[in-house]
C-alpha cells in the first residue's frame, strides 16, 4: 500500500524494460522484501526458479524478475548467486555444475538485477555484520495468476490510474 512500493513497480524505465521482454500486458504477480541477516541460515539459500516446480523451457519469457538491491549484494552480504543460460535448459543441472558455474555480482545499494524468472538462482550466505535487503518485483504474463489477490487487498485503491489498474491485476 506504501507509494514507495509502487514506485518501484510504475518507474518509466522499468515499465519500458518489462514490456520489451514481456510485452505490454503484463501484471505484477508479486512484490517481496528479501531479508538475510548476518549468520543466519536463509530460507532461499536453496538452488530455485521463481515460478516453483516448471521443468520445462518456454521459447519466450513469461515471466521477469526485476529485483531492487536496498544494501550491498555481494559474496560478503549473502548476495545473490545465478546460474548463467539456466533458463534454456528444462532441469536443473548436477550440484558440481551450480558449484562451478555459478556467478555472484557485487552489487551496490540502488543497484537492480533484471532476470528471466526461469533463471536459477539463489540467497548466499550472510557472513557480514549488516543485514541485506532488496525488493523483489515479479512481472509475468497474465496467465499465470497472482500469488495473492493484490485488487482484493487494496480494496479497490488504485483502480482508477489506468498504469496501476493493468499492472496490480484489476483486469
Amino acid at each position: 500500500e506504501d507509494s514507495d512500493f509502487l514506485n518501484l513497480i510504475t518507474d518509466e524505465e522499468i515499465i519500458k524494460i518489462v514490456s520489451s521482454i514481456l510485452g505490454k500486458n503484463f501484471i505484477l504477480q508479486l512484490q517481496n522484501g528479501i531479508i538475510n541477516r548476518p549468520i543466519r541460515e536463509h530460507h532461499q539459500t536453496s538452488w530455485h526458479r521463481d515460478i516453483p516446480y516448471q521443468e520445462y523451457i518456454l521459447s519466450n519469457p513469461i515471466a521477469i524478475n526485476v529485483f531492487f538491491c536496498l544494501t550491498p549484494f555481494n559474496k560478503k552480504t549473502g548476495g545473490t548467486l545465478f546460474l548463467p543460460y539456466s533458463h534454456l535448459f528444462p532441469k536443473a543441472p548436477s550440484s558440481r555444475f551450480f558449484q562451478e558455474n555459478a556467478i555472484q555480482p557485487n552489487l551496490g545499494t540502488g543497484d537492480v538485477i533484471i532476470f528471466d524468472s526461469w533463471l536459477y538462482h539463489r540467497a548466499g550466505n550472510n557472513t557480514s555484520d549488516i543485514t541485506r535487503y532488496g525488493v523483489n518485483n515479479l512481472f509475468t504474463s497474465p496467465i499465470l495468476k497472482q500469488q495473492i489477490d493484490i485488487p482484493k487487498m487494496l480494496n479497490g485503491k488504485h483502480n482508477k490510474n489506468p498504469i496501476l489498474n493493468k499492472i496490480l491485476g484489476y483486469k
